[in-house]
């Protein structure tokens, strides 16, 4: 896995264990926590956790599908650079993506173009009134 992967995986996986409810209602779930709940040693969390540690750089693949198993949502979106913490909680990417996936090829233009347009306009949005709305895709 490249370092950037490692990188994205290591901010993604902490971000879902600081936001992760427990039953108590209290929010946070330590290595330890994690680790016995999805199945995965500490120690490999640990790691996947330090992008400065090599072995973070390639994580097994079965590591990272019993992760995403544990937190309901697929291995590909623990892999999404900068994705916004409510994206990453639910499965609304994974519902775009799918219906994306599915819309007939004038549909999907029209996707993109819907998408381009609300990026443009975010930007300028932040522009005018100085608040940031998100990263445009930037």
């Amino acid at each position: 896995m490249q370092r950037e992967l490692a990188l994205a995986l290591a901010n993604n996986l902490q971000r879902l264990m600081a936001n992760y409810r427990l039953p108590s209602g209290e929010v946070g779930l330590s290595q330890a926590e994690l680790g016995r709940k999805s199945g995965i040693g500490q120690r490999t969390i640990s790691t996947l956790l330090d992008v400065d540690n090599s072995a973070a750089i390639n994580p097994r693949a079965s590591t990272l599908e019993q992760l995403a198993s544990f937190f309901g949502i697929p291995v590909w979106q623990l892999l999404i650079p900068d994705l916004p913490l409510e994206l990453l909680l639910y499965r609304r990417v994974t519902k775009l993506i799918e219906n994306y996936r599915d819309a007939p090829e004038n549909g999907r233009k029209q996707v993109e173009r819907v998408a381009e347009g609300e990026v443009k306009y975010a930007v300028a949005e932040t522009v005018l009134t100085g608040k940031q709305t998100g990263t445009g895709g930037q």
